[in-house]
């Protein structure tokens, strides 16, 4: 799990947070032998591990993200996910799965339907919940022409058609939930809790908030 603070804040706080998640976690699902959690405000990161039993323990500590997360990420992908290379997590959880397509092309259409017609109902609500998402992620995460060239090759590769920037927001909203769900779902397997219908997912999600 990882817990994220604002930039260049102090980590006391999340440390905490996220040592009493880990604890949560722990208490929930007892047959874990392990849990892993990560705190960070953007630059300082600290990776924490706890045992079944134990207190979190720190096991890398930095002030580059990428670099504690690389270790993160080895440790993981060695101990639970079968991945070798980004290539290889591209391929879990990328927009070349149907999982994706099913999710993120259906849900950029929506909110294009209702920016296209806002004076359908419900189209002020869901995009007044729009406007306020984007109005926090452009006041704390700054996102680079890199970064949308990306956005724009997700779009191709979903076959997309996306000219306007206003639209690149409504694809960047609707990947959000995608990853939640993916996260999610993942989670849930790896704690032997996979659900078989919407219904149960939702309710199994529910249960665990104090997780996730």
């Amino acid at each position: 799990m990882i817990e994220v603070e604002a930039p260049r804040s102090d980590l006391e706080t999340g440390r905490s947070q996220l040592h009493q998640y880990m604890r949560d976690l722990a208490s929930t699902a007892p047959w874990l032998d392990v849990a892993h959690g990560v705190v960070t405000n953007g630059i300082e990161t600290e990776y924490y591990v706890l045992e079944r039993g134990g207190t979190p323990q720190l096991k890398k500590e930095g002030n580059s993200l990428s670099e504690v997360m690389a270790t993160v990420l080895v440790k993981l992908c060695a101990d639970k996910v079968p991945v070798v290379a980004p290539e290889d997590l591209v391929e879990v959880l990328g927009v070349a799965m149907g999982l994706s397509n099913a999710v993120i092309r259906p849900l950029y259409e929506t909110l294009r339907w209702y920016s296209d017609h806002r004076g359908a109902p419900e189209a002020a609500r869901v995009l007044q919940f729009f406007e306020t998402w984007r109005g926090l992620h452009a006041s704390f995460i700054n996102i680079s022409e890199e970064g949308w060239d990306a956005l724009r090759r997700l779009a191709h590769n979903l076959q997309l058609q996306i000219r306007e920037r206003n639209n690149e927001w409504l694809l960047l909203f609707a990947i959000e939930p995608y990853l939640k769900l993916a996260i999610r779902a993942i989670t849930l397997a790896k704690l032997g809790r996979a659900t078989n219908s919407i219904d149960n997912f939702a309710s199994a999600v529910s249960g665990m908030r104090h997780v996730f």
